[in-house]
């Protein structure tokens, strides 16, 4: 007797190109697209999804989900991207029901290659994740795709995410879920389209935005939602993670009613959900606020010379930082992590954290989605958006700390710029929330060049450059503990700016000290050609920006910094005897509603034979709509226009 979600799935592929249009058994409509080499959505595409479909069938604490998807190939790039399949498979996952083929047009004639199983390979991740791969046979640009799979979950509690948009553009997109009557949810949907409710699920094969909703007393709910034409996700630089803002839908379980007629709440809210699956785990984040008295030891020898309690943090903080090394895994028991040195940012992050409680200071963890994710919403918990966990201490007077152990090029206080992503949960008995926002951190960078006359036609410069917190951070990472490569960047450019300079010296302090920025100091000889009359310079040893970021004419998403900038540059140049400036650029500034400018103001002092330079580039927002993309844009053409301006020094001929 077939049950209710073999009947569904059964069903699927004879109703999948009914609604969108698309028949694979019919030669005219196959020969049709086959001869198509491009699209009225996207001309420029390299490929249209012509259907794709996901159904999603809940019975008990397990369901069925089916997957179909008909693309047609319109460059050799998209064979990578859409014939050749991965599918995760994960614990508690069985995928069964593997079809593939593709359509060619050979001398006028259509041909299908099918997927035979002895090509289907399965690969193992680690103990958590395997993966299934299969290259669709047969497929050249031109070809038609079709793949579709089952797979069976069980012990789930939540629902796959549906994406409506895909990196080509879709012609046609639908998901449905069917949940038993015991279940309660919500669903989250994100579209630059109103989606209509349908009064009949044939509604949506041709409507361009709708939804259906049905619900039965004894079996439950079915939901629907159809949508046509989704253009191509273009992902773009500067800004946060795409699933911020690809069209999808989100279905979220909040209850379950037992078999004892009692409702269990899962993801009610933040506050519930906080206490009952963070705090209150003792195998996850909960066993920080254990005793773990297996840490007596040694944080005693850490914290014993510790006068007070931000001495002790540092300390502690320091150690973990030093003694364990980040490796990707699953393993987060703090007792593993510690006895072997090395774990995830979750586990060594608890580590810390659960030593600051042993040592008797207030320190909880903090849970967050970083900028390559999702961003949290305050309204619903989204569980599986929470990819990282840092430390939220707060010492003796009540200032509180952010601290990550496995930032280790950062100073104590500081988190990687990717972790200042909006909405964030404290986890303790309250469970309050925080906000990380970019906007709160800034890096000043400050370069001072100073060039005076001395002997033998030559002038010696000294420059002097302080830079911020996260520009110190990406020179140690680049670096990789060796300075000489930010040794060679510098006298590089100091080459190409001050005609012809000696090797001279530099000096780097603080390069191996996260807690201070890296300072660098260099003092040189610049030999003047006598035979050479006329010399151009550019003040601009160390530019802001080398090119504009920002190269596309236009822009979809919002522009986001990673954090406010603070750059300056002041130039002093003291002209030898003999010599005068010719010309030099006229002072120029630009501003946008007062969160982003640059300037430069030149002074040239004729009687003291000195001119100088001072620039600034500074930002107080780090996020702006798309609407104000060609003024930012506008901001960084200026400014890297006038970094390649420069002075003309002329020798007097006597």
């Amino acid at each position: 007797m077939k049950t209710l979600s073999t009947v569904s799935l059964t069903l699927f592929s004879s109703v999948l190109f009914a609604q969108s249009g698309i028949n694979l058994k019919d030669e005219s409509f196959l020969k049709k697209e086959l001869e198509k080499t491009r699209y009225e959505i996207d001309s420029d595409a390299k490929a249209i999804i012509l259907f794709e479909e996901g159904s999603v069938y809940f019975e008990d604490d397990h369901y069925d989900y089916k997957y179909e998807i008909v693309a047609k190939l319109l460059s050799d790039e998209a064979i990578e991207h859409l014939a050749e399949v991965t599918i995760p498979r994960r614990e508690n996952m069985v995928i069964t029901g593997i079809s593939a083929e593709s359509f060619n047009l050979n001398g006028g004639k259509i041909e299908r290659t099918k997927l035979e199983s002895d090509n289907i390979l399965k690969d193992k991740i680690d103990d958590k994740l395997k993966v299934i791969k299969f290259n669709i046979p047969g497929v050249k640009k031109g070809s038609i795709i079709h793949y579709s799979y089952k797979f069976h979950k069980s012990s789930a509690v939540s629902v796959p995410e549906w994406p409506f948009q895909n990196l080509y553009p879709t012609l046609y997109s639908k998901y449905s879920v069917r949940l038993p009557g015991t279940f309660s949810c919500n669903s989250i949907l994100r579209s630059g389209k109103v989606f209509k409710e349908a009064s009949k699920e044939k509604e949506l094969e041709t409507c361009d935005a709708c939804q259906f909703t049905e619900k039965y007393e004894s079996t439950g709910s079915y939901m629907a939602w159809a949508t046509k034409n989704i253009p191509a996700f273009v992902k773009e630089p500067f800004s946060s993670g795409k699933d911020n803002f690809m069209e999808r839908i989100k279905v979220m379980i909040t209850s379950v009613y037992l078999s004892n007629g009692s409702k269990y709440k899962l993801f009610n809210n933040w506050t519930d959900f906080s206490k009952k699956f963070l705090y209150d785990n003792k195998e996850y984040i909960g066993q920080v606020f254990s005793p773990n008295n297996f840490l007596d030891d040694k944080v005693n020898e850490i914290t014993k010379s510790a006068a007070s309690d931000i001495e002790k943090a540092k300390s502690i903080c320091n150690y973990v930082k030093l003694h364990f090394s980040m490796v990707h895994n699953d393993d987060d028991n703090i007792k593993s992590v510690f006895r072997n040195g090395k774990g995830d940012v979750f586990g060594i992050n608890m580590l810390m954290i659960a030593m600051m409680k042993k040592a008797g200071l207030d320190c909880d963890p903090v849970v967050l989605s970083t900028k390559s994710n999702e961003r949290l919403s305050s309204l619903y918990p989204s569980p599986y958006d929470l990819n990282y966990l840092v430390g939220y201490f707060k010492d003796g007077n009540n200032k509180t700390y952010l601290l990550d152990a496995t930032a280790y090029n950062l100073p104590f206080g500081t988190l990687k710029p990717e972790c200042y992503n909006g909405y964030a949960r404290i986890v303790n008995e309250t469970g309050d929330a925080i906000n990380l926002s970019p906007d709160e951190i800034k890096d000043k960078t400050t370069t001072l060049v100073s060039i005076k006359p001395v002997e033998n036609n030559s002038l010696s410069a000294k420059v002097d450059v302080k830079l911020g917190i996260f520009k110190s951070m990406d020179m140690r990472k680049d670096a990789k503990g060796d300075s000489t490569d930010a040794k060679n960047k510098l006298i590089q450019s100091l080459a190409e700016s001050m005609i012809s300079v000696t090797p001279g010296t530099l000096s780097i302090k603080n390069f191996n000290n996260p807690d201070e920025p890296i300072t660098m100091h260099y003092e040189g000889v610049i030999k003047l050609d006598t035979a050479v009359s006329t010399f151009y310079i550019t003040p601009y040893l160390s530019k802001f920006y080398t090119k504009n970021p920002f190269t596309a004419i236009e822009r979809n998403l919002p522009v986001e910094l990673d954090y406010n900038e603070d750059q300056t540059l002041i130039y002093n140049f003291q002209l030898p005897e003999n010599y005068s400036i010719d010309d030099f650029p006229k002072s120029y500034s630009i501003k946008f509603d007062n969160n982003m400018s640059f300037s430069n103001t030149y002074n040239y002092d004729v009687e003291k034979k000195t001119l100088t330079m001072a620039s600034k580039f500074q930002t107080t927002a780090t996020t702006y709509p798309a609407i104000e993309y060609k003024n930012i844009r506008a901001v960084f053409e200026k400014m890297v226009e006038e970094q390649n301006k420069k002075f003309v020094l002329k020798r007097s001929h006597i």
